[in-house]
């Protein structure tokens, strides 16, 4: 029997089975176009430090293009941030005119000033004023949490404590992460859980994603 007598069996009317790889590549590329245009690092300008801006888009947004390849997100919904990376928390590293962020937190309370060895071997994460991210302990060092060497610890434990301390001591800054991610929007990511507007529900991962794509906490 030859193969006139078997025909290929046609795929279904107006089915492509390569769309969904095709919307998954797209909403990959929308994310990035979104997310993409991070400036230099900090440049000198007439002697005087300036810093680099990161595009930063808020939840809606970013939740929107996570699910349409065809959201009308794009840089205009973006907003120009500055923070400490997380290797500046790491090791007291000096960034731009914010300075080393240890000295600017130990001076915000008042606590073991200009003293980086005592101050990640006492300050706790309770000291600080700010929500515990879940999975951790508010007697925990903040060194520690940053470092990742206490129980509970993950990336994004480590992430979401880079991006609340950040907010704390930079929130009247110009280039403040508060102008993209309201506090109160990151004090409840902390928690594990996230509602957007749009009634989806963000977890651990989704919210990770987000704060590291957007800058809020970056590796450095």
């Amino acid at each position: 029997m030859n193969d006139s007598q078997h025909p290929v069996e046609s795929p279904e009317p107006g089915h492509d089975p390569a769309a969904p790889a095709a919307g998954f590549s797209a909403r990959r590329r929308r994310l990035l176009r979104i997310a993409g245009g991070a400036a230099p690092a900090s440049l000198m300008l007439v002697g005087r430090p300036v810093h680099a801006t990161y595009n930063c888009v808020s939840t809606s947004a970013w939740g929107s293009a996570m699910v349409s390849a065809s959201a009308t997100a794009g840089s205009s919904h973006s907003t120009p941030i500055d923070c400490w990376s997380y290797s500046h928390w790491c090791n007291n590293t000096s960034y731009g005119s914010y300075g080393k962020p240890w000295d600017k937190l130990c001076s915000k309370l008042n606590k073991y000033q200009g003293d980086f060895t005592k101050a990640k071997a006492n300050i706790k994460i309770s000291d600080c004023g700010i929500v515990t991210p879940t999975g951790l302990d508010k007697s925990y060092k903040v060194y520690d949490a940053l470092m990742g060497t206490c129980t509970g610890s993950s990336d994004f434990t480590k992430n979401i404590m880079v991006a609340l301390l950040n907010q704390m001591l930079l929130g009247t800054s110009s280039l403040s992460p508060t102008r993209c991610a309201p506090a109160p929007d990151v004090y409840t990511m902390a928690g594990g859980n996230y509602r957007l507007p749009s009634g989806k529900s963000w977890g651990k991962t989704e919210i990770n994603d987000y704060v590291k794509k957007n800058y809020l906490s970056r590796p450095n």
